[in-house]
């Protein structure tokens, strides 16, 4: 309780008059096999007379941003966390870095839990879980469900999950799209409406451009949204033009208020 104190107004940004005796801690970069292909990662744990002090283990995935792992606030929260006991593995998942995540992403994470319950770094039966942010958090829980589908077939008990902590997710998709585009929502069965996130709606748009029928016009709306991104404001009237039927129809979903 004293350390869940403690991390709190660290993540609160508080100063409090309470002893702080927690170990620091140290980050290293790692690499292990996930899903054929070599994955880094970063590996934060805690640093007492001992060496490796963790008392439980957090795969920690990053939600779709172009930093990805090295994220200042992702880095700030790891390193709190490992202050607090955990050994933090972040991974770095390319289809999120790239702004186009999926649900073959469950794969990655689930080796990511695997790397870190057996090698090395967290004393046996100590609980691990999961932690995932915003668009991350479908592919966590997918992770989590069917952990031996995703890991490799020689993984046995490495695969297993034993929490999640989910930031920002995700449940409706009628809801979550509303929201996105036009920031209306409902609360205590009102409607409410918030100013919608400019970045995130053209994150959405990059992260399905592909899925048009057309490439040429998948690349198109890419470029929109990579504009978009940089400037709401950007005029891409010379880039509609470009557009057929679909990818109209898509510009159109996305940019509705």
């Amino acid at each position: 309780g004293y350390d869940a104190t403690l991390m709190l107004a660290d993540l609160a940004g508080l100063e409090t008059p309470l002893p702080d005796r927690r170990p620091d801690f140290e980050r290293s970069e790692i690499g292990y096999t996930a899903d054929g292909g070599w994955r880094d990662a970063d590996l934060y744990t805690p640093q007492t007379a001992g060496g490796n002090g963790a008392r439980a283990g957090l795969v920690l995935v990053p939600g779709a941003a172009e930093t990805g792992r090295r994220d200042s606030r992702l880095v700030e929260f790891a390193g709190i966390l490992a202050r607090s006991g955990f050994a933090v593995l972040v991974p770095d998942i390319p289809s999120f870095r790239e702004l186009r995540p999926s649900p073959d992403s469950a794969r990655e994470i689930a080796a990511g839990v695997a790397e870190l319950r057996e090698g090395g770094f967290l004393g046996a039966d100590l609980r691990l879980g999961i932690g995932a942010f915003s668009i991350a958090s479908g592919p966590a829980v997918l992770a989590a469900l069917e952990a031996d589908q995703y890991a490799d077939s020689d993984a046995g008990p490495a695969s297993r999950v034993d929490f999640l902590l989910l930031v920002g997710g995700y449940h409706d998709l009628r809801r979550t799209l509303t929201f996105m585009t036009t920031g209306f929502f409902e609360a205590d069965g009102q409607p409410r409406q918030r100013e919608p996130d400019a970045y995130g709606k053209w994150v959405y748009a990059l992260s399905n451009a592909g899925r048009l029928p057309d490439p040429a016009e998948g690349a198109v709306l890419s470029a929109i949204a990579r504009r978009k991104m940089e400037d709401p404001g950007a005029d891409v009237d010379e880039l509609l033009a470009r557009l057929g039927p679909a990818g109209r129809a898509g510009y159109a979903f996305i940019d509705t208020r």
